[in-house]
């Protein structure tokens, strides 16, 4: 089961006995242990979730020192957030308390939830939205407003969640409650690793790149027990499988494959798992077996994964239960970490920083290589994005919504870049933030922990410092990367450009729930709030879906938000 924790702290400053020792009874009951009891913070945990003490508070979570990787054996002396941040880093809450404050800090990666609410005179954080309902004793109904946010612009995460009074606290941030206020701050920011050495060479960024993930992988493994790979046979999940080499017990590796050759990988598979020298678990992933709506097997604020990641999932886990593997490792981020970006903005920076000079022209052959377009092409929507000058490009799904009155772009912490930012590095700090969407698991979590060691704090550090430019080097997409572990990866790997193609399967999916489809969508919760297109949906399923068209993605996609929507709707109380 996922570990858990619960943090209670009084708005007034202090607690009441009567209330303070009511409530470590109540959670004490229901298995959890109290860590953290001082007049004005109470934190309980799981047992099975580590803590680490501080002399002025705890860490949460699992934690690694910045030099060796290691977990601390003894009491950090570290007395400041800052502290903490420069010296640790890892999937963890940090609870520092003084005699006249209480500050929460979720780490920069974001992988230990952190959901917060308000009751009477209290402010409640949990990893476990059913202890956050027990805790503040009331229903919390759906904000469709925030939610019509949601689906409008996809993978943008903000403080506030789809249920009124439940906000989460984004990675990096910090809530700080004294007796007189409460103060939100942003405690890492991706822009503060932004600016590198001029002087620093491609292959000094591919070192420092490779020793990051070499770091951040190794520790993770140290701390997960029997490991399953999910081995795609792509770059990132490869570059973490390469990193497992020599690695006691080796993991196991599993590789997904459906009726459709398009997702048929494992050529590109075996030759890392024999690299690794384990055997490679195909696993069949049939049409029939996928479940649509993706159910749901725990509690979350905001809709979670889409039918295909949520059928992978289940698939998955079935497996780990089977062989016995106590955790898994996963290259999702690697995409988003690495800078693999679909644009001109790469271009766009070499010019914005250099001029247009030799930087800027070998950034355009790139650009051609790339993506297989002509160089007065690649010019031309380079110098468009250059006078359009650096804003926030937020994906926007629209095609199957009402948006008569679309809400307005909400922002998140890491929004707030410097004046200089580039439009290249917009876009990496956009991708890192619809990255922190992955830890939205069902499955798996309920058999072990979720690992993606490429969203580690010193992998997107090390990252960031990364012109744009460089991650195109050569007309190939992470290019840094791949010249990192270039000696450690089998050629067919290292010097791919596909992906698995996974739409054709989807297409299946969708023409078998056709019916279901309609009746479900279009007779839901989504369409009596006036959030849906119902007769752009009805149109859609009632034609021959064209050649490379991918709406039925976003159909089958939003059955999940609508399941979800059916759950909240028809939830009881907590008490």
């Amino acid at each position: 089961m996922p570990a858990d924790y619960l943090c209670i702290v009084p708005r007034s400053g202090v607690f009441d006995e009567t209330f303070r020792q009511h409530e470590i009874d109540r959670w004490q009951k229901l298995h959890l242990q109290l860590v953290v009891d001082k007049p004005n913070a109470l934190v309980f945990v799981s047992t099975d979730l580590p803590i680490y003490r501080l002399a002025s508070g705890l860490i949460i979570g699992h934690l690694f020192d910045r030099a060796s990787g290691a977990s601390p054996s003894q009491m950090l002396p570290v007395t400041t957030i800052s502290e903490i941040l420069n010296r640790c880093w890892g999937s963890y809450i940090a609870v520092l308390t003084s005699d006249r404050s209480v500050s929460v800090l979720r780490d920069p990666a974001g992988g230990l939830a952190c959901f917060t609410a308000a009751a009477l005179d209290f402010t409640y954080y949990s990893s476990n939205l059913d202890f956050l309902l027990l805790a503040i004793k009331r229903k919390v109904p759906i904000d469709w407003a925030q939610l019509g946010h949601l689906l409008l612009y996809p993978g943008l995460r903000t403080r506030r969640t789809a249920l009124f009074g439940i906000e989460e606290i984004l990675p990096g941030t910090t809530i700080e409650h004294s007796a007189s206020e409460t103060e939100t701050r942003t405690s890492w920011s991706p822009w503060s690793f932004i600016l590198s050495d001029p002087e620093t060479t491609p292959v000094q960024f591919e070192s420092s790149i490779r020793e990051a993930v070499e770091h951040s992988v190794t520790a993770w493994a140290r701390v997960s027990g029997q490991v399953l790979i999910e081995l795609s046979g792509g770059l990132d999940s490869s570059i973490i499988a390469a990193c497992l080499l020599g690695h006691s017990p080796p993991p196991y590796c599993a590789n997904l494959v459906t009726p459709d050759a398009g997702a048929d990988e494992r050529r590109y598979a075996q030759p890392m798992a024999e690299q690794l020298n384990v055997p490679l678990r195909t696993l069949f992933l049939q049409p029939a077996a996928v479940e649509v709506p993706p159910p749901l097997r725990q509690s979350l604020p905001l809709p979670g994964i889409g039918v295909l990641q949520s059928a992978v999932d289940i698939l998955l886990a079935a497996d780990a239960k089977f062989i016995g593997a106590e955790s898994f490792f996963s290259g999702g981020g690697g995409d988003n970490v690495f800078c693999y970006l679909h644009t001109a903005a790469p271009a766009t920076d070499a010019l914005r920083t250099f001029g247009p000079g030799r930087t800027f022209n070998t950034a355009l052959l790139n650009l051609t290589r790339l993506h297989d377009c002509s160089y007065w092409t690649a010019l031309r929507l380079a110098v468009r994005k250059y006078w359009r000058g650096s804003t926030w490009a937020t994906k926007v799904s629209s095609r199957f919504l009402i948006t008569d009155s679309p809400p307005l772009l909400q922002s998140h912490p890491w929004h707030d870049a410097p004046q200089s930012a580039l439009p290249g590095k917009r876009e990496h700090v956009m991708a890192l933030i619809r990255a922190q969407n992955l830890y939205d698991l069902q499955e798996r979590t309920q058999i072990g922990p979720m690992r993606y060691p490429l969203l580690s704090q010193p992998v997107m550090e090390a990252c960031l410092r990364v012109p744009t430019w460089l991650w195109i080097e050569g007309g190939r997409n992470r290019a840094i990367a791949r010249e990192a572990f270039a000696d450690r990866l089998p050629p067919l790997v290292a010097h791919r450009k596909t992906k698995g193609e996974f739409t054709g399967f989807c297409g299946e999916i969708y023409e078998a729930r056709k019916p279901f489809l309609r009746d479900f969508l279009l007779g839901g919760l989504l369409a009596q709030q006036g959030l849906l297109n119902c007769p752009a949906i009805e149109t859609y399923l009632s034609r021959a879906t064209p050649a490379r068209d991918i709406g039925f993605c976003e159909l089958l996609d939003l059955t999940g938000v609508e399941n979800w929507c059916r759950q909240w709707a028809d939830a009881p109380c907590h008490s």
